[in-house]
C-alpha cells in the first residue's frame, strides 16, 4: 500500500514527479528484464527502432473498492 498514488495522472510528466508512479514504472522495468522480454544491441546505420509508450492504467482495487496498487505498462508503438 505504500506504493499507490490517489489521483489518476494526466501527463507523462505528472507521473515522473511522484515517486509512487516511479515506483511502478520501475517493477513494470524490471519484470521485463527478469522475463527476458528484450534484448539492447548496439545502433547499426540503418536500424529499424520500435518505440515505446507508457501506458499508466487504473489502478487495482480489494473487494471495498481501496486501491491497492498502481498499474503501468511499457509497450511497443
Amino acid at each position: 500500500m505504500a506504493f499507490v498514488f490517489q489521483v489518476q495522472p494526466k501527463s507523462i510528466e505528472e507521473c515522473l514527479l511522484d515517486v509512487h508512479w516511479l515506483l511502478a514504472m520501475q517493477e513494470e522495468l524490471n519484470q521485463l528484464k527478469r522475463n527476458e522480454i528484450w534484448d539492447l544491441v548496439l545502433g547499426m546505420n540503418d536500424p529499424q527502432v520500435i518505440g515505446t509508450k507508457w501506458i499508466f492504467w487504473k489502478k487495482k482495487k480489494d473487494e471495498t473498492s481501496f486501491i491497492t496498487k498502481n498499474k503501468v505498462h511499457l509497450v511497443a508503438k
